[in-house]
């Protein structure tokens, strides 16, 4: 049997199955009954094909580490002895590993399930999403999304929802900064209660199609900004979020953020111009220079 970090070696045995306990730590935790009565009629007919991977314990125990369909199936058919492949020991971290690999090779897992196992594997590990998605060999945008799902106050509505994974993230980001700025302008906590309900109406506007994009938490995110007031009035209100973007005036805020990326962008083309000796090439181009002029002015109004 091969995973990402190789084979698991053993040989597949037959095993007492009381003798086999669940993970209790393991991140799936619905198990849909329809497909486990399906499953029930094939291993009638057919039996076990894919062995059960065990971890060995103590007295002749055994952790279930891979296949819990298969395990509760057996169970309901009341079978004595199951084939499974024996590994040695691990710890939390190397099991959590090992089952996330498993898991990926027949797509037992559902997204939401793979957002809690990567979100305990960084939470545990101290790891960045970039690192456990080196870790996993991930797309690290897929691992960010993952993590940010973990790191919501209210994973069990989100999840409930049924919303996309890929929009968890931004409502994280959005509840971060939110708190940072509130106590940056108000000089008082934005409580958790605070941050759930910043989170409840965000996850309501996801679900009636109002926040669809990252530009539309970044409109939020722009009219809290450029007027912390809005802050109160969504919690309160629970404006649309385009409806809050065009009262608080929020395209300033949009606008100073392009200026923001574009000042650094320009300063490192310019310093790589002046390092490869092609400045002539900006001072003999006459619109540059009426360009750069223009923006020197609007520069000194700002010192003046």
């Amino acid at each position: 049997m091969k995973t990402n970090e190789g084979t698991i070696q053993g040989n597949v045995e037959q095993i007492e199955l009381k003798n086999i306990h669940p993970d209790e730590a393991q991140p799936r935790k619905d198990f849909n009954a329809a497909r486990i009565s399906e499953l029930i009629s094939s291993i009638t007919e057919h039996g076990i094909m894919s062995p059960l991977v065990i971890e060995k314990m103590s007295g002749g125990q055994y952790q279930l580490v891979d296949g819990e369909r298969r395990f509760r199936a057996a169970t309901e058919l009341g079978l004595k002895k199951v084939p499974a492949l024996i590994v040695e020991p691990m710890d939390d971290v190397d099991r959590l590993v090992k089952q996330f690999h498993l898991q990926e090779q027949h797509q037992g897992w559902s997204p939401v399930e793979k957002a809690v196992a990567i979100g305990q594997l960084a939470e545990n590990m101290k790891l960045s999403p970039q690192e456990v998605a080196k870790m996993l060999a991930l797309p690290a945008r897929t691992v960010k999304d993952y993590v940010g799902f973990w790191s919501l106050l209210n994973r069990r509505e989100y999840q409930k929802s049924e919303m996309p994974i890929a929009l968890a993230s931004h409502v994280s980001r959005v509840r971060r900064k939110t708190k940072a700025l509130y106590e940056e302008t108000y000089e008082k906590e934005f409580t958790e209660e605070m941050q759930q309900e910043l989170e409840e109406v965000m996850i309501g506007q996801i679900k009636a199609g109002e926040l669809k994009r990252m530009t539309d938490f970044t409109k939020l995110m722009d009219a809290f900004t450029n007027n912390p007031d809005t802050i109160k009035e969504f919690l309160k209100n629970k404006k649309t979020v385009t409806k809050l973007y065009l009262e608080s005036n929020a395209k300033v805020s949009r606008h100073a953020r392009n200026v923001m990326q574009l000042a650094n962008l320009i300063e490192g083309h310019m310093k790589k111009t002046v390092e490869l000796g092609g400045l002539e090439l900006i001072t003999s181009n006459a619109a540059a220079v009426r360009q750069i002029k223009r923006v020197r002015a609007l520069l000194e109004q700002i010192q003046d």
